[in-house]
């Protein structure tokens, strides 16, 4: 019912945003997207875990898949990726700043529930309750973040939410094996309030900076950044703890995990820089 209330009011109160002379279905260069992104993430993922030659021959497909996806797209018509949107700063700057945001955040959801379980002795239902202070955050603030980036606009609550997204992940680079768990609540509260305040404006921002007949383009491309950036994350900083980590030993584990919050964390930090640097302070809702 709730669902059905939902769609009724989408359909009588949001404008039409499609291109009212419609589009044919790009179908090479969906394929070739679509071969560039698996098997990125197959060279990211499993190339840790197979050999050189395998890992450099996925690499090597995903660079001429993009390499022939851009020259496909440059020569059709009703392209898949008009490469001219990409021009958009406000589009472009969303979507780094996106990746790096889920870059940081996937690669401490996957590591932090391991660390309360190997080294606090949680159990996995404990450790996702653990992680509720972020949650909790993360649903109260994203409520407010519409209103705050319109008073203070996109580049004030974008920098905001990716510096304390950054902060909660270098304070989480601290703990050690006697850390309580109230400070590790603590980073996690910081963590979630960035992602609220970050994720609403970074979609708006998106969105706003392109013609309303292509806003489910920019929403498609924002999606993909940051798919790629938690595939990233999690492969990049999975395989900098585990070079770190050792034979898995508390201390080995804390090590692994300081190493790659802290590298996490930075990746963050670097997105607040962008968005305080390349945003405009009346970005939001007017597109670039």
């Amino acid at each position: 019912p709730v669902s059905a209330l939902a769609l009724a009011l989408a359909l009588k109160v949001l404008p039409e945003s499609c291109d009212p002379q419609g589009r044919r279905l790009d179908m090479r260069g969906q394929t070739l997207a679509i071969a560039a992104l698996c098997a990125l993430t197959l060279a990211a993922i499993e190339g840790p875990h197979w050999s050189t030659g395998v890992t450099v021959v996925c690499a090597s497909v995903a660079v001429v898949a993009a390499i022939l996806f851009v020259m496909v797209e440059r020569r059709t018509e009703g392209a898949l990726l008009p490469l001219a949107i990409l021009k958009r700063r406000g589009l472009t700057v969303a979507m780094a700043v996106a990746s790096l945001m889920t870059f940081g955040m996937y690669g401490m959801l996957f590591l932090v529930p391991l660390y309360l379980q190997q080294v606090h002795g949680a159990s996995v239902v404990e450790a996702g309750l653990d992680l509720l202070p972020l949650s909790i955050l993360y649903v109260i603030v994203s409520h407010r973040s519409g209103p705050i980036a319109t008073r203070f606009g996109a580049r004030a609550a974008m920098t905001a939410g990716m510096a304390l997204m950054g902060i909660g992940n270098l304070l989480l680079s601290l703990v050690t094996a006697q850390t309580s768990l109230v400070a590790i609540e603590i980073d996690l509260a910081i963590l979630g309030i960035g992602l609220g305040l970050n994720t609403g404006p970074v979609n708006s921002l998106a969105v706003a900076s392109v013609p309303p007949a292509r806003s489910g383009t920019a929403s498609g491309l924002l999606n993909t950044a940051r798919m790629v950036g938690a595939t990233l994350g999690v492969a990049i900083l999975g395989a900098v703890f585990a070079g770190h980590a050792g034979q898995g030993s508390p201390a080995g584990f804390v090590a692994g995990l300081h190493a790659a919050l802290r590298l996490g964390g930075s990746g963050e930090l670097l997105g607040a820089l962008i968005a305080l640097c390349l945003v405009g302070r009346d970005a939001l809702g007017r597109g670039r």
